[in-house]
């Protein structure tokens, strides 16, 4: 095999293993919010919502969703989670994608 798809391939799984773990700590040591504390930060500029029982800071992915920012902003501050489940053009991908905005869980 050739010395250089070696290294990259070495170099992948390293980058994998070490995401793992930074998720694995990550979620054990996690931060709890009350739902008033997520309704402060209602704005494009700092957009967290709720989807399950989890807070996500979205402030970073407005621009980047394909419908548009709209309504995320609409939902800045919010429990989304019927809305989030209601559209069904969220995929899988979609919702891997929201572990990487997680910052929390909704205090019960």
């Amino acid at each position: 095999m050739n010395k250089k798809i070696l290294a990259v391939l070495v170099l992948a799984v390293v980058a994998a293993v070490a995401y793992g773990a930074w998720l694995f700590f990550d979620q054990s040591e996690s931060d709890t919010y009350t739902m008033s504390e997520v309704a402060e930060h209602d704005t494009a500029e700092d957009c967290w919502l709720v989807i399950d029982g989890t807070v996500y800071d979205a402030t970073d992915y407005l621009d980047e969703h394909p419908p548009g920012s709209d309504s995320i902003e609409r939902s800045c501050g919010l429990d989304v989670t019927a809305g989030f489940e209601a559209v069904r053009a969220h995929s899988a991908e979609a919702e891997a994608l929201l572990s990487g905005y997680r910052i929390g869980e909704l205090a019960e």
